[in-house]
């Protein structure tokens, strides 16, 4: 009886936390889009993480993870500052996913990574982080 009753006040907790978040947050938007490419190829299940020089820290402030072969949304982090393209950006990127790509552990440092973001003069264009060849491999 006494697990019943915490199994029952363990459900009804987490219905109303679940209830209370689609009802007071709402999903985040971003117009920012993305394509990752390797030798031309378009890459799915990486990573992608924008960071920004605050002060002396680099912070993290746009994430995503394209699952095809198009451009996908980078969206804010929560708690982050928002994304200035006027800042000092860095970018890792990391595999994920079944088909993980050896890549080199720079692109997973923000203080190391050598990608620089670039911001299209077009606010509808997606950022091309093309990485430089060698940059997958053992």
């Amino acid at each position: 009886m006494f697990l019943q009753n915490i199994l029952g006040m363990s459900l009804l907790a987490l219905l109303c936390t679940v209830s209370g978040c689609s009802d007071s947050v709402s999903q985040p938007t971003s117009k920012v889009r993305a394509l990752v490419k390797y030798r031309g190829a378009v890459l799915t299940d990486v990573r992608m993480d924008v960071f920004q020089q605050v002060a002396a820290e680099w912070k993290i402030v746009l994430s995503g993870i394209p699952v095809v072969a198009e451009p996908f949304y980078l969206l804010p982090v929560p708690k982050a500052p928002d994304f200035d393209p006027k800042l000092p950006t860095r970018v890792t990127l990391e595999s994920i996913g079944h088909n993980v790509l050896p890549i080199k552990s720079i692109y997973l440092d923000p203080i190391r990574s050598p990608i620089k973001l670039l911001i299209p003069s077009s606010s509808t264009d997606p950022i091309v982080v093309e990485l430089p060849d060698g940059a997958i491999g053992k």
